[in-house]
């Protein structure tokens, strides 16, 4: 959030926090071995650019919003 001008007041921070946990989608994976590891970590990789994607947008944005620091 400081990294795109935002508000990091504990208040906003948990809100952001909050906000992002229910715009990525959740994966669960039942690990028995490992070829399931092997598998959730390519889910992982291929997840990666999309979590972090929408992370971005939901900065930018709260940029907007008011800051409280």
């Amino acid at each position: 959030l400081r990294r795109f001008n935002c508000c990091t007041c504990p208040l906003c921070y948990a809100d952001a926090v909050s906000e992002a946990g229910n715009r990525v989608p959740t994966l669960k994976v039942k690990i028995n071995g490992k070829e399931d590891l092997k598998r959730a970590d390519k889910m992982k990789r291929q997840n990666r650019k999309e979590v972090l994607m929408m992370l971005i947008s939901l900065a930018v944005e709260r940029r907007r919003l008011p800051k409280h620091d």
